[in-house]
């Protein structure tokens, strides 16, 4: 607030000016807040946001627009943003969203596009992983309701950046008949739940999850994509193409299946609703990966083909199906050094109920104790152990020293105590291999290649033009 005054003939009048920093924009008319935007907006109007942090709380009530950052500023929107029922074509381009920041809706909604977002360290807690119950779980994307049909259809959710994320991050059911789920060409990066879960109800129309990319630091994360329910209404076809996507370090393994229910897994499906629906897992790749797909469909009206797919370094099973009518062709498996993996190794277990493929863990034949045998006192010399097979993984090994007042050893790390020599001893099950390392006194100083136990000794011993 700013008051002006003037002074003229021994007479003054002051005027108040507030002076309002605007939050958004439509063509050139400024709004204070956001919201009030939104209430002016027209079909087909583009609000343009003005840059900084946004912690409003909006209600989109208005279809055909659309929402992007003045050209050149950076938008970070910190709270929620409800989608009022029956709208259509509502986008999202080039913000951020973070802190208590979410999109929910309850239906219907018909058109929505959200497009090279940024998504990042948000607070909504999760709901806890829950592959097979149906639940309106918290998700940074919620599109939910309990009951009815067709409720959100022409879903485009493209080229997003999403990360640190510790709710489910899309949520979506009861999709469309003769629409479309596009979830492509988008990042998912340390995830805590599910980075994408169906539920329903009645799921129709096409889903498209392609070329993106779900991968956490270490592995973690319960599930990339969960089915809770799918099938179409009845009348109704629904496809599921899961293609040339890339899954890094997901799963938990303490959550294992239960019975042929789903734990934790890659791509998970869990309540088939009946109808006609094929699904398509095609050319992923799989990466240190626990479960990778679980399939649970029906006798009749379901299909899958999983097919050009490759794991490398993959645990618990690689597929377990539920009814054994699945098509598996062309797949391709690799250890953890990108070495494939040998047939003998793919164990099928094909019982009357259902069927799973593992890699069977490979047995250890030998290994040896490779580093420096000689040091100094004073010195750390790290110890590691080379496995015959290559890819043979070590858990728990038992280091010991032949004298510990001369070295200790604690996970393959020697510190180096005393002048001597000790023997280092290394043991996995009932294989036991031993290494020896010679240790001198610390040197102080040099001449060339040769040491010298003080500064003084090697002056003493310095000829002229040497450097010390």
């Amino acid at each position: 607030t700013a008051i002006i005054t003037a002074t003229a003939a021994g007479l003054s009048a002051s005027f108040e000016i507030t002076i309002l920093r605007p939050a958004a924009m439509i063509n050139d008319t400024r709004y204070a807040t956001i919201q009030g935007a939104i209430d002016a907006a027209v079909s087909g109007d583009v609000i343009e946001i003005i840059g900084g942090s946004h912690n409003e709380t909006l209600t989109i009530n208005k279809s055909d627009i659309s929402f992007v950052p003045v050209e050149g500023e950076t938008v970070l929107l910190t709270n929620l943003i409800t989608i009022s029922g029956n709208r259509e074509n509502i986008s999202f381009s080039n913000l951020g969203f973070t802190g208590n920041a979410q999109i929910k809706s309850t239906g219907t909604l018909k058109g929505f596009k959200f497009r090279y977002n940024e998504v990042f360290d948000t607070a909504l807690p999760g709901s806890g992983y829950l592959p097979i119950n149906r639940v309106n779980v918290n998700a940074f994307i919620q599109f939910y309701r309990l009951a009815d049909v067709d409720l959100f259809g022409d879903i485009n959710i493209e080229y997003n950046h999403f990360e640190n994320i510790q709710s489910d991050i899309i949520s979506l059911d009861r999709t469309m008949v003769n629409t479309e789920i596009n979830i492509q060409e988008n990042t998912f990066k340390n995830f805590e739940i599910s980075a994408i879960r169906f539920d329903g109800g009645w799921n129709n129309g096409t889903y498209n999850i392609k070329q993106n990319s779900f991968e956490n630091d270490i592995m973690s994360g319960f599930s990339a994509i969960s089915f809770r329910a799918f099938a179409p209404s009845s009348g109704n076809t629904q496809n599921i193409y899961i293609e040339n996507n890339h899954f890094k370090n997901i799963g938990e393994t303490s959550r294992n299946r239960d019975g042929d229910q789903p734990g934790s897994g890659v791509i998970t499906f869990s309540t088939f609703n009946g109808n006609a629906t094929n699904v398509f897992i095609r050319n992923n790749a799989f990466e240190n990966t626990f479960n990778s797909i679980h399939l649970r469909g029906g006798a009749s009206n379901w299909s899958a083909t999983v097919s050009d797919n490759v794991f490398t370094d993959v645990s618990g099973y690689v597929y377990f199906e539920s009814v054994k009518l699945a098509t598996y062709a062309d797949n391709l498996f690799y250890d953890r050094l990108g070495e494939p993996i040998e047939s003998s190794r793919l164990v099928l277990n094909d019982s009357s109920t259902f069927r799973f493929l593992q890699i069977a863990e490979p047995v250890l034949e030998s290994f040896s104790i490779v580093g420096d045998d000689t040091g100094e006192t004073g010195d750390e010399i790290t110890l590691s152990l080379e496995a015959t097979p290559p890819y043979f993984v070590f858990d728990q090994v038992l280091w010991t020293s032949s004298d510990d007042a001369v070295a200790t050893v604690e996970n393959g790390k020697v510190q180096l105590l005393q002048v001597g020599t000790v023997t280092i001893s290394a043991t996995y099950g009932e294989i036991t291999e031993t290494f020896e390392i010679t240790i001198s006194e610390k040197m102080a100083a040099f001449i060339g290649e040769v040491g010298y136990l003080t500064i003084q000794d090697a002056i003493n011993a310095a000829s002229a033009g040497d450097s010390i």
